[in-house]
């Protein structure tokens, strides 16, 4: 006879003072994640924890527990060393939905063959036999495909570019930088917060982020407008302004919304003329280069109706899913209105990670996380050396965050001026192919640009048409052409078709050139063998009402456009001598402010003014609504323009 003895911990060592709690099976309390127990600084793992255990599990809770241990030597906080894998949660009646959504029946769970009880007496072997390639292929098909990750590693085989790593772990480095610019951007406010305009419960309301998604041609619609509940093209749609924005929680405004709102009213009603569209909002803030002429074009040419209402409510028509909204006229009715759809127009709002951010920076936050910066010195942190700029500082659109990225890198330039182009490191491209002696060979590449230029005029029209001309080898049209992947086929295809030209049919060139020519470097050839034909500007835009004329007139820029690149030669940069100064003309608050920033990073500077004074229109400025004093700062900067040396 065998006794199987048991196992207990032995817990006679923890003093009753220590303030170390026990459970009543005589274990030691831990947080399962962390294994910290109740006293601070004491972790405890193992059996003395779970009870009965194999030495594997023991052997996993010392290495979390030392992980703890190192967190808590750090001062760090101690979460949840790694995630648990998410497991699905699905009610009965979704089950039912899916399993009818993927024309599934149910079926019963295969048993698992075992060794007949009569064999187990006389062999050690193992009882569960497991399954049969043909009842593990049965099994797995009974699978809901809920979506959760089950560790397969299909994704990593089928991963071309090798981008997915299931053993990757987070990794601390340290970089020498000289300055850190903050643009860690927001968050949109979380809707379903705002459980009075029904998001999360009404199908049909949605927020301005999800209806600009659906105008997107990459969209899930493809760019057509859909309600969600029936996939019906709503004739009637309602925008509900400052939602998280101007209220209780956040008494702030957030800035983009009444543009954005308009914008997308305006992209609705060119997918769909006959839209009716009706904005409701607390105030009009059409600040801002053509805003406001933008806001009268929406309302003059568009028929967007505009009304001053704070919609504190609405319901839902359960048999039409219709969207009923009572609201105030502009003659002070009270009015019933029903809507097909009902866009909630979302602010802006600093999420948890930036402001942990802020925090583990150093740098001061306001009360609702926005970065604190000085009203003269708006790029500046409490931090010396740390910028701040875009939504994160104040919630602001993309140009003006555009320019504050533009200044912010001023100011880090100024301090970096003694080492200046010391780090920096040239990229390496291959040999450049001489072509000067082979007959052209062109590649077109027309862009869709979305629905953007693909929905006003006949794009693969223009591709096909391009394939007729002289010395073009190649043609075809892109969804995007300026998309990463896109920009990688334009080199992938100058080796496949030996290209030594490439002319590319999209939008505007400024911004796009640098783009498309790095490609074509990276292929061997000079960058400069590129042409561009704009042909949203000039034709999608300018002829969006006239189909025809607008692929007519495409077609005659790349016409155009392929014939001056069969002309192209090579071009090489040839260094010159310059003389490295600058004048500034106008010695204002932004002049002087410039002459500044460019004296500090080492170049002399001419200022002018036409006046006897410095200062401009800041000399008749005297007070602001933060109590700052704008004279006292007019006299620190005319002293430090003086006196820089």
């Amino acid at each position: 006879m065998i006794f199987s003895i048991g196992q207990a911990a032995g817990l006679s060592f923890i003093p009753e003072d220590s303030q170390v709690g026990t459970t009543s099976w005589g274990t030691i309390v831990a947080d399962p994640q962390t294994l910290a127990c109740d006293r601070p600084g004491v972790f405890a793992g193992g059996d003395a924890v779970a009870g009965t255990a194999c030495v594997l599990e023991a052997v996993a809770d010392g290495h979390r527990a030392a992980a703890s241990i190192h967190r808590y030597l750090s001062a760090e906080e101690l979460p949840p060393l790694k995630p648990e894998l998410p497991v699905v949660k699905m009610a009965p009646e979704e089950a039912e939905a899916r399993m009818q959504e993927l024309a599934f029946s149910r079926q019963a769970r295969l048993g698992m063959p075992a060794l007949p009880a009569a064999e187990r007496r006389l062999s050690f072997g193992e009882v569960e036999l497991g399954y049969t390639e043909e009842m593990a292929q049965a099994e797995a098909a009974r699978c809901l495909q809920c979506g959760i990750c089950s560790e397969c590693l299909a994704c990593v085989y089928i991963c071309q570019a090798g981008a997915i790593n299931h053993e990757d772990v987070e990794q601390t480095r340290e970089i020498d930088v000289g300055a850190v610019i903050l643009v860690p951007g927001f968050e949109a406010y979380d809707a379903r917060l705002s459980e009075e305009f029904g998001f999360g419960r009404y199908p049909n309301v949605v927020t301005s982020i999800q209806f600009e998604r659906l105008l997107s041609a990459s969209g899930p619609t493809e760019g057509h407008v859909k309600r969600p509940s029936d996939g019906e093209r709503p004739r009637k749609i309602a925008f509900l302004q400052c939602i998280g924005s101007r209220d209780q929680t956040h008494d702030y405004c957030s800035s983009v919304c009444c543009m954005y709102a308009t914008k997308e009213a305006i992209m609705a009603c060119e997918h769909e003329p006959d839209t009716e569209i009706h904005v409701f909002m607390m105030d009009m803030r059409a600040f801002g280069k053509g805003y406001l002429e933008y806001y009268r074009q929406a309302q003059e040419t568009y028929g967007i109706k505009y009304t001053y209402c704070r919609v504190s409510s609405l319901k839902e028509d359960p048999a039409t899913k219709n969207l009923i909204i009572r609201h105030y006229t502009d003659d002070g009715q009270l009015k019933e209105d029903s809507f097909d759809l009902v866009v909630l127009s979302v602010g802006m709002e600093m999420s948890p990670q930036v402001k942990e951010l802020g925090r583990s920076l150093g740098i001061q936050l306001d009360g609702y996380g926005f970065c604190h910066t000085l009203e003269f010195h708006p790029l500046e942190t409490s931090r010396p050396g740390v910028f701040a700029c875009g939504p994160f500082v104040e919630p602001k659109d993309i140009p003006e965050t555009v320019v504050e990225a533009s200044a912010a890198a001023c100011q880090a330039q100024s301090l970096l001026a003694t080492v200046r182009g010391t780090l920096t490191m040239a990229k390496d491209y291959p040999p450049e192919r001489d072509v000067s002696k082979e007959k052209p060979r062109i590649g077109v590449f027309v862009c869709h640009c979305g629905s953007n230029i693909g929905g006003f005029l006949d794009v693969p029209s223009v591709a096909e048409y391009a394939e007729t001309l002289p010395f073009v080898v190649h043609a075809e049209d892109n969804l995007y052409t300026c998309s990463q992947d896109s920009v990688e086929l334009i080199r992938q295809r100058i080796a496949e078709h030996n290209l030594n030209r490439v002319v590319v049919a999209s939008c505007t060139p400024h911004p796009h050139e640098p783009m498309f020519q790095a490609p074509i470097r990276q292929a061997g050839l000079n960058q400069h063998l590129f042409e561009m034909a704009n042909i949203r500007n000039q034709c999608s835009w300018v002829h969006s009402h006239d189909w025809d004329r607008a692929t007519e007139k495409a077609k005659e820029l790349v016409r155009m456009s392929v014939a001056r690149a069969a002309l192209l030669e090579p071009l090489h940069k040839v260094e010159l001598s310059l003389h490295h100064s600058a004048l500034v003309i106008g010695g204002g608050l932004a002049g002087m402010n410039a002459a500044l920033s460019l004296a500090d990073q080492g170049f002399p500077v001419r200022l002018i003014e036409r006046t006897a004074e410095l200062g401009g229109n800041l000399r008749h400025i005297h007070y602001t609504l933060g109590g700052v004093d704008p004279q006292a700062y007019l006299r620190d900067l005319i002293a430090q323009v003086k006196g820089h040396e």
